[in-house]
């Protein structure tokens, strides 16, 4: 913390909880006190304190050799320049000037042209895309095949937009009732009126089966009935990464013909 001197009223740097100061005018005094032993600005600019040269800062006497042999009687240490400093001072702006390339402040030019292009090398992305393309070509053919093996189409007046979400039907389980399914969020044919949570499950796919999803589809078909959906929208199906497992999902609902 900072106290400010009695005597030569100069802030003095001190710890604080110290019970005495020591200025460099030589004077001492107790910081915590000296609030009340200050004097009013009036009366410090109307005395203003004298300030005695201490032995230390009494300068030495300078011999007219010494007087004559540097630019200024005063030393480094008084702020003058002892003798070849000016010669030092000519070397270092002169290595400043033996540098052309050096950039400059607000040197546009060195801006633009020290800014990185960005990279244009996609190869990697390309690569990693074109592998993904060719997994989804791989796949989607063997799901939408799965699709039209356990599924019909409702009605045949359905336009090319609609295809992906066509309302089908399908007969259950032991030739039950007909399991309406869709990809999409509506029914051909069919107005919904109620909906219900949505079901997903994990079934085992029978590679050697003619229909190897036909097991998962009967199951979600099942668990939508005991709720008293009879039919189900928005259905998803993903295999695993083996091709032994698939997870299936669905939201069952309530419909009934449209007219």
């Amino acid at each position: 913390m900072q106290s400010i001197c009695p005597t030569c009223l100069l802030q003095v740097e001190h710890e604080e909880g110290v019970l005495e100061v020591e200025c460099s005018c030589g004077a001492k005094f107790d910081p915590s006190k000296q609030l009340d032993d200050l004097p009013s600005i009036e009366e410090a600019m109307q005395n203003p304190p004298s300030r005695s040269p201490t032995p230390d800062s009494t300068p030495a006497p300078v011999s007219e050799n010494e007087a004559g042999s540097g630019l200024s009687s005063e030393g480094p240490e008084n702020g003058g320049f002892a003798a070849g400093e000016f010669a030092d001072l000519g070397d270092a702006f002169s290595s400043l000037d033996a540098q052309p390339n050096e950039p400059r402040v607000g040197d546009l030019a060195f801006m633009e042209s020290s800014q990185s292009e960005p990279d244009s090398d996609f190869s990697e992305s390309t690569q990693a895309f074109d592998e993904i393309r060719e997994f989804g070509e791989s796949v989607l053919p063997g799901q939408q095949a799965a699709t039209s093996s356990t599924a019909t189409a409702e009605s045949a007046n359905v336009s090319p937009d609609e295809t992906a979400k066509v309302s089908v039907a399908a007969v259950g389980p032991d030739g039950a009732s007909p399991m309406r399914m869709t990809s999409g969020a509506v029914l051909q044919g069919f107005k919904i009126t109620d909906y219900f949570t949505p079901l997903s499950l994990q079934c085992a796919v029978k590679e050697d089966a003619e229909e190897p999803l036909q097991p998962a589809f009967e199951k979600l078909w099942a668990k939508a009935e005991a709720m008293g959906g009879n039919g189900v929208i928005d259905l998803k199906w993903r295999l695993s990464a083996d091709g032994t497992k698939v997870l299936i999902s669905g939201t069952p609902v309530q419909c009934k013909k449209a007219e």
